[in-house]
Formats: structure tokens, C-alpha cells, sequence
């Protein structure tokens, strides 16, 4: 899902290997030498355990999340890993055998679905809000860790502010000082419900969004004003979710007659939603979005369909090729006008941009990169309209980028990027560090894990 390459098997027989180890704070051999400004945690999350009971699971989205941490200071990192601990897991451990999801049978997992028990995994992202640290996935509330050991502490619903799920991609806005989420609540009537979590002060819920169909929203963006969503046409097949039947793949469909939808959400006056609908894409990540000249400006990568959905992401063979081009879009301010235009056409997914212009005008944006040749990052300038690539070994497999800031004066990309990578040739994985803006000279230096991390997904870095 990183940009790997079915033609080597190596890499993706890794990919999938249950992690064995966890542990907590333990020090990590460094290669080369660390920037003495890097000083802080890099948590991460993904699917870390591929069976249950002896059993593969079915899709690699079910599989138990592990989440490792690296703490950088002083020229030093230490590292930590922890399964998520969910009250579903400790279920099936104990039964030994899948009580959940597509793996398990469908007498044991529709009984599980009579019963309203699901399993948390916990596998998809990780948010760091007020000194507490949380482990998200797609459908359920976030999972509380312990920042320092990462033991797990449970599920929690910030009082009774998340009414359903809570999505595994929230978005801080800078300027706000705030971060805002999203969950999709199922039923006869679906909504989206939009949460506020400041940095200090309760959480809240800001309004219920409904929607003509239950649909699959993986990500959304915010402005300082608005928060926006692009709702492609993937609707769940409800008669078969409420049911348990089928695969993974069989509870979705591909409506693009539908189109996709745009819905954009005053922070301040939600009840002024916009909605229309514009020709269907797809898309699984944004990478920011910003407001000029009486325009909504959205950075995202851009799918022509929902195909890669149902490529075979199967536990055994992780073999979705996650890839396409950097787009942007202009959404009018007061008008209903929705155009879009190709920034980067290399093959990549995973955007994110400078921390510190989450919500406002940006320049650069950072990308995983795979073109058959080599997989490594990118960093698009849009100011200059120039691409730079980092590339990499097609035996190595590079997550997702994280952008650290050299201090808070820095200049927008003047900073290093953290990348959790496997490296087939060592069975081994090791975060990349590499200067931000001379990505194309490869890492600086290496933090080396004495064991494998399976695919990962999302992370965060938390500063000392």
C-alpha cells in the first residue's frame, strides 16, 4: 500500500508478517548522525497481527493494530512496541478462534453483530490531543495508549461526545488551534457527525450531516472557515453488512453514476452547509486546503474510480498498488463552481504538507513515490511547479512521510522527514530521516529496529 511492487515478494511476504516482539522503551542503534534539532516522538500504527486462532485473517483492514514509537533526543532515539490490547482482541486471544470480521464464520460473527461487540483494531492512524495518545480506525471510538509504554488503557467516547465512530483521520487547524474529526453513524438514516477537540477544553460535537446513502469517507479537510468533504460514490451494501455476508470486497460497490459529492461546512455556522455534486472520482487522502481569492483551495490525490478499493488487499498478499497524481481543486467560496487541475503526475499517495499551515496557504507538499523503478518520497514545490524525488531500492517499502519543523521560525519545509521504512535486504525495518529540502540526496541517517513492522498506515510526531 506504500508503493511496493508485486514483483517482489520478499517485500510483500514482510508486509504482512505478524509482529512478535513488543517491548517498551528500549534504545536503537542510530547510522549516521541525527539533527540535534530533532527532538520529540514519532508514533505510528498499522496491521500488525495477521492471525488469529492459527487462522490468516481475510483483509489486512482487520487484521490487529500494533503501534511503535520512537522517542529522537540528544543524538539518540529509543523505540517502543505494543499491540493495541482491545477488548475484541483479548476475545478472540482467549477463544482462539476469529469471533470477528470476514475471517470469522458467520455464525460467530453474526452472533457478535446480535450481540453489538466489534473489535476496535485500532490499526490506521494514531492523535496525540492534550498529553493523551490514541490509537484510531475507521468505524469505532479512539483507543487511549499510554504515550511512554504504549500499554493500552481503552476506548473512550470524550464523555458522551462521539455518537458512533470516529474516523482515523483528523485534521488540526493551526490558526483555530483546534483539531476536527468526523464519524459516519449507519442506519436507516446515515449522518456524518463533525467534532471539535481544541487543544484546551472539552470536546464537542459541532452537527449531524445527513446523507442519502451509507457511503465509505475515509478522509475529509479544513479550512480556518469550512470543513470540507469529497463523498465519492462507494455505498455499502447495507443488506449484506447488517447480515455478515460476503468478503470484504462484497460490501461495497462502486456507484459512479452517482457522482461524487462536495460538501463544504461553515465551522461557525454549520447549519449554511453547501452540497452538490460534481462527474465521480475517488480519492483516499487530502494533503491540505486553504482559502484565496473568493476560493476554497483543496490539495488531494485524485483517483479516477474506486477500483484500487478492490484490489486483492488480502493479508496474504498485500498487493494494492496505492498510486496516482497530485490534484488541485478550486471550490468557490459562495458559488456552487468546482474545477480541478493536475499539480505532480507521479504515482503516489500518503500527502502531507508543513504542520504549521494545516488549514492555511501552503506551498509544498511531501508524497510517498513509486514507478516501478524505484520507490522512495517526493516534495512538490507549487510556487516553483517543480517536483524533487528521493529514489529509493524497490526492495525497500517507504510509509507515509512525516514533516518535523527545524524550530518554530523555520521556513515552510525547512525541516527533516521521518519515513518508517522495511527494507527487504535486511528483514529488518528503520526509520529514514532525510532533510526536507534536499530530499533527493537520501537519508541522513538510519534508526534501526532489530525486527520487521508489517505495513503502516498513518503517524504523528509529538515534540519534546
Amino acid at each position: 500500500m506504500n508503493g511496493f511492487t508485486t514483483d517482489t515478494p520478499s517485500i510483500a511476504t514482510l508486509l504482512s508478517k505478524s509482529v512478535a516482539r513488543e517491548y517498551g522503551p528500549t534504545k536503537l542503534r542510530v547510522e549516521g548522525t541525527l539533527p540535534e534539532s530533532l527532538s520529540g516522538t514519532l508514533y505510528r500504527t498499522g496491521p500488525a497481527a495477521f492471525e488469529v486462532g492459527g487462522k490468516r485473517v481475510s483483509h489486512v483492514f482487520e487484521a490487529d493494530g500494533g503501534v511503535s514509537s520512537v522517542r529522537f533526543g540528544h543524538g539518540d532515539a529509543y523505540g517502543a512496541y505494543q499491540m493495541v490490547a482491545s477488548e475484541g482482541r483479548k476475545r478472540e486471544l482467549a477463544a482462539g478462534v476469529p469471533l470477528y470480521g470476514t475471517t470469522a464464520p458467520w455464525h460467530r460473527r453474526m452472533l457478535a453483530a446480535l450481540k453489538g461487540e466489534k473489535k476496535n483494531t485500532g490499526n490506521t492512524n494514531v492523535l496525540f490531543h492534550q498529553a493523551k495518545l490514541y490509537a484510531l480506525e475507521e468505524g469505532s471510538p479512539p483507543t487511549e495508549l499510554d504515550p511512554e509504554s504504549l500499554a493500552t488503557i481503552g476506548e473512550t467516547r470524550f464523555g458522551d461526545t462521539i455518537l458512533g465512530a470516529f474516523s482515523a483521520h483528523p485534521h488540526r487547524v493551526a490558526k483555530r488551534k483546534t483539531t476536527y474529526n468526523f464519524g459516519l453513524r449507519y442506519g436507516r438514516s446515515p449522518f456524518i457527525d463533525l467534532y471539535a477537540l481544541p487543544d484546551e477544553g472539552a470536546p464537542s460535537r459541532i452537527a449531524s450531516i445527513p446523507l442519502p446513502a451509507a457511503v465509505l469517507l475515509h478522509d475529509f479537510i479544513a479550512t480556518e472557515n469550512h470543513l470540507i468533504f469529497f463523498v465519492a460514490p462507494m455505498r455499502i451494501v447495507m443488506w449484506r453488512a447488517m447480515l455478515q455476508v460476503g468478503s470484504f470486497s462484497n460490501l461495497l460497490r462502486y456507484e459512479a453514476e452517482q457522482g461524487t459529492e462536495i460538501i463544504v461546512v461553515p465551522i461557525d455556522r454549520p447549519e449554511l452547509v453547501r452540497r452538490f455534486t460534481v462527474d465521480s472520482f475517488f480519492l483516499w487522502h487530502f494533503a491540505n486546503a486553504f482559502e484565496c481569492g473568493g476560493q476554497i483551495v483543496v490539495d488531494f490525490v485524485r483517483y479516477p474510480d474506486g477500483s484500487s478499493l478492490f484490489a486483492p488487499l488480502t493479508a496474504s498478499a498485500p498487493t494494492l498498488d496505492l498510486g496516482a497524481g497530485l490534484v488541485r481543486a478550486e471550490i468557490g467560496l459562495t458559488k456552487d463552481t468546482f474545477v480541478m487541475r493536475t499539480l505532480e503526475q507521479s504515482n503516489g499517495d500518503f500527502p502531507i504538507t508543513d504542520p504549521r499551515f494545516a488549514g492555511a496557504e501552503h506551498n509544498l507538499v511531501f508524497r510517498t513515490f513509486s514507478d516501478g523503478k524505484f520507490n522512495g518520497l517526493s516534495r512538490y514545490d507549487a510556487r516553483k511547479g517543480h517536483a524533487q524525488f528521493f529514489k529509493g531500492d524497490l526492495n525497500q517499502d517507504f510509509s507515509e512521510a512525516i514533516f518535523v519543523p527545524k524550530d518554530a521560525n523555520a521556513r515552510e519545509g525547512e525541516g527533516h522527514l521521518l519515513s518508517l521504512v522495511l527494507d527487504a535486504h535486511s528483514a529488518k525495518s528503520h526509520i529514514a530521516v532525510l532533510d526536507a529540502e534536499h530530499i533527493e540526496s537520501g537519508p541522513i541517517a538510519l534508526v534501526h529496529f532489530e525486527h520487521s513492522i508489517p505495513i503502516t498506515f498513518h503517524g504523528t510526531f509529538v515534540p519534546a
